[in-house]
């Protein structure tokens, strides 16, 4: 039990690098401008800037623990033989990954959409 712990423990603190680095050195907070968007008058853009940073690390943490999820189910099938336990946190970890994914992309198509309306 120690064992699977540390594993896990090592995992979470290793996976944000791996998922960090395959998205092109982007981190999700991205640098600070040199003119502040509120002293030239764009409230709703430090808003909508800050809704951004927010929402795309809720999807990396929540794509991390659906993956994190999975693994565990497999290691629940595999090593300890608790099939029914096993498949059924399988089956949860790939329905919240599809939830996380599509939720990701319901917000993209929003914004695009928001962004070309020119208000």
């Amino acid at each position: 039990m120690n064992k699977l712990i540390a594993t896990i423990t090592l995992l979470l603190l290793v996976l944000p690098f791996f998922v960090f680095g395959q998205a092109g050195e982007r981190w999700p907070i991205e640098q600070i401008p040199e003119t502040s968007p509120i002293l030239s008058g764009g409230v709703t853009q430090v808003l909508l800037t800050i809704f951004r940073w927010v929402f795309t690390i809720l999807m990396y943490l929540a794509g991390a623990f659906a993956v994190l999820y999975i693994i565990y189910g497999g290691i629940q099938v595999i090593i300890q033989a608790k099939i029914d336990e096993g498949k059924n946190r399988l089956i949860f970890g790939a329905v919240g990954l599809v939830i996380a994914l599509l939720s990701w992309a319901i917000v993209q198509f929003i914004s695009n959409f928001v962004q070309q309306a020119q208000f």
